[in-house]
C-alpha cells in the first residue's frame, strides 16, 4: 500500500489566504507525500511568498514551487505533472484542506491494478455567510457509498479535481488535461481514463474540505461556467444522444440524430412554467408562491441533513439563491450551445 511514491499537484491563482492551510493539511498526513508541486498561474498577491516561506519552514514536506504562463488550471496541472516524479498523482486545489488519512485511503484502492484513478468526497467548511451555506447544501455533495465507474455518461462518472488521483502511467497514456477546455476539463479527463479501459473508484472516506465561494458574484460565475462546461462535454462525448432529466430520472436514447441534453427539473424552469400557467388562471399567482414556499421548506430539510443550521427566513433566501443558480446554469448552457453547436438546456 505505501510502496507508491505520491506527488500532490496544486494549481494556484491569488490563493495567499488559503494555500498555507492546504499545505499544513498535507504535512499532517498519515502517509506523507513524496513531494508537493504548487504551480502558480500568474498570481498578483502574496501566494508565491506564502508557498516559499512554507517550503523553507517545512523542508520535510518537499514543496516545489513552479510557474505556468498559460492561463487555466489544466495547463497548471499538466505543468505540475511534468515537474513531478511520483507514480500516483493526487490533485487538489489551493482552497482545500485534506483530512489526515486522505492519501492513505487513496493508496489502499490503487492496489487494484484495473483502477486507473480514485476520486474522494468533498465537504465544505463551516459556512460564514448565506452564500457559503447555500453552496454547502447544493454543491459538491458527494456520493455516500463506494462505487466503481467503467463508463462516462455525461450524467455520471465525472469527478472534480479538488479530490482526484490518477496513476502516472494512465495520465501520460491519455495525454493529460485538455488545455483547450475552459470548463469541464476534470470530467473530460475521467472520460478518457475510462475510454482506455481503466476503472475509476469512488471512495467517500477519502475527504478534502473545500472553502466555498463567499460572494454572490462567485456563485453566479461558478454556475454560468458549469453550464458552458456541460455544453462542451456534450459536444465531445454526446456523439448523437438525447438526454432528458426529469424528477430525478434520466431518459437516454442513442443513437440520436442530434446532440441534445435537456434538464426539465431545474428550479427556474419550474418557476417560469408555474408563472405562465398561473397567468391564465384566477388566483394563478398563488402557484409560484406555493412553489417558493415548497423550495424553502425543502431547503430547510436539506440543510439539516447536511449539518447546516438555517432559520426559516434564511431558508427563503436560499430558495431564492437556488432559482438564481439554476438560471445562470441554464444561461451558461445556452451560451455553450451556441458556441459548440449543440442543444444543451
Amino acid at each position: 500500500m505505501d510502496m507508491h511514491a505520491v506527488s500532490v499537484i496544486i494549481p494556484i491563482y491569488n490563493g495567499e489566504e488559503t494555500i498555507r492551510g492546504c499545505l499544513e493539511s498535507l504535512l499532517r498526513q498519515t502517509s506523507i507525500p513524496a513531494e508537493v508541486i504548487v504551480v502558480d498561474n500568474g498570481s498578483n498577491d502574496g501566494s508565491r511568498r506564502v508557498v516559499g516561506d512554507f517550503a523553507v519552514q517545512h523542508p520535510e514536506l518537499h514543496v516545489i514551487l513552479g510557474t505556468e504562463e498559460i492561463r487555466g488550471p489544466s495547463a497548471c496541472r499538466n505543468r505540475g505533472v511534468s515537474a513531478s516524479r511520483g507514480d500516483i498523482l493526487c490533485f487538489t486545489d489551493a482552497d482545500c484542506v485534506a483530512d489526515k488519512d486522505w492519501i492513505k485511503d487513496l493508496l489502499q484502492v490503487f492496489g487494484q491494478s484495473e483502477v486507473g484513478a480514485v476520486a474522494g468526497n468533498i465537504y465544505g467548511f463551516e459556512p460564514s455567510n448565506l452564500i457559503q451555506k447555500f453552496l454547502s447544501v447544493y454543491t459538491l455533495r458527494g456520493l455516500q457509498e463506494e462505487m466503481t465507474f467503467e463508463r462516462y455518461t455525461l450524467t455520471g462518472g465525472g469527478f472534480a479535481t479538488a479530490n482526484l488521483s490518477v496513476r502516472r502511467e494512465v495520465f501520460h497514456t491519455i495525454g493529460g488535461f485538455d488545455e483547450t477546455m475552459r470548463y469541464g476539463e476534470d470530467h473530460d479527463l475521467c472520460s478518457r481514463i475510462m475510454q482506455k479501459g481503466y476503472k475509476i473508484k469512488y471512495i467517500p472516506k477519502a475527504v478534502v474540505r473545500h472553502i466555498h465561494r463567499r460572494s454572490f458574484r462567485g456563485l453566479i460565475g461558478q454556475s454560468y461556467a458549469a453550464g458552458i462546461g456541460h455544453a462542451h462535454l456534450l459536444r465531445k462525448y454526446g456523439h448523437g444522444v438525447l438526454i432528458l432529466q426529469s424528477s430525478g430520472k434520466i431518459y437516454r436514447k442513442e443513437p440520436f440524430p442530434l446532440r441534445v441534453w435537456i434538464s426539465i427539473i431545474s428550479a427556474e424552469k419550474k418557476l417560469i412554467a408555474l408563472v405562465l400557467i398561473g397567468s391564465c388562471l384566477p388566483w394563478g399567482w398563488l402557484f409560484p408562491g406555493f412553489y417558493m414556499l415548497h423550495l424553502a421548506m425543502s431547503t430547510f430539510r436539506k440543510a439539516r441533513l447536511s449539518g447546516v443550521t438555517l432559520g426559516y427566513a434564511s431558508s427563503v433566501v436560499l430558495a431564492g439563491l437556488l432559482i438564481v443558480k439554476s438560471f445562470f446554469l441554464t444561461l451558461g448552457r445556452w451560451a455553450g450551445s451556441l458556441e459548440f453547436r449543440v442543444l444543451c438546456l
